[in-house]
């Protein structure tokens, strides 16, 4: 595993083949055990790996502004368009410096960066799958924004998970996660994506090593 920073990302990649590559959108580099799982993993499906950490996590992975959630948070600030061109050099910087050339690519978000990911259909070619656990779908307005939102890649893939007991959150918004992924899932199938949805054990993206191996498994 090689650590390095692109501007305010930390970087942390594993090579283990040349010609296709995961991203996955992490909130920090530092979870136990993650990046043991992520080398380790990669190996295993003949994929290099890259965890990217966003710094601004409520900020730069969500598509337009929005309220906070839980009382006292600060408004979401919508900078997912600013932070999505970052990324994109971002990725070039990575496959550079992993020897990589033209890598069919994969992400993997977490929370609030599968909700990017899934923004990204509708942005971007650039990624053959998305993988969205406990991608927080709730984001106002977004799974009707998606029912109106161009698919740049018609073939890619996409996989998606909640944790069960999600949809018990005590926070209006978030208990509708369940039916609004459900519906963000149809809709994708209408439009002939190849679409996986799993609902797993647990609470919000716990455990997490566990929902990236089955989008590993998916996607790959």
């Amino acid at each position: 595993m090689q650590f390095s920073k692109f501007h305010s990302l930390s970087l942390a990649t594993s090579v283990a083949c040349s010609n296709r590559v995961c991203y996955l959108l992490m909130p920090d580099l530092e979870r136990n055990g993650l990046l043991e799982y992520i080398d380790k993993a990669g190996k295993e499906h003949d994929c290099s790996m890259a965890v990217v950490s966003v710094s601004d996590w409520n900020d730069d992975l969500t598509p337009w502004p929005a309220p906070g959630v839980f009382k006292g948070a600060r408004p979401f600030q919508g900078k997912a368009g600013i932070f999505l061109n970052e990324f994109l050099e971002c990725m070039d910087f990575i496959e550079e410096s992993m020897g990589l050339t033209c890598p069919e690519r994969y992400l993997i978000g977490v929370s609030l960066s599968g909700l990017f990911g899934i923004w990204t259909l509708s942005k971007t070619d650039a990624f053959s799958g998305i993988g969205s656990i406990s991608g927080s779908l709730w984001y106002d307005g977004f799974v009707e924004w998606l029912g109106e939102a161009d698919v740049k890649n018609p073939s890619v893939k996409v996989f998606m998970c909640l944790g069960d007991r999600e949809h018990l959150s005590r926070d209006k918004r978030i208990s509708q996660v369940e039916t609004l992924t459900e519906n963000a899932a149809d809709i994708l199938r209408s439009r002939n994506i190849e679409v996986t949805y799993q609902l797993v054990e647990g609470t919000h993206f716990s455990p997490v090593e566990p929902r990236i191996e089955l989008a590993l498994q998916t996607l790959l």
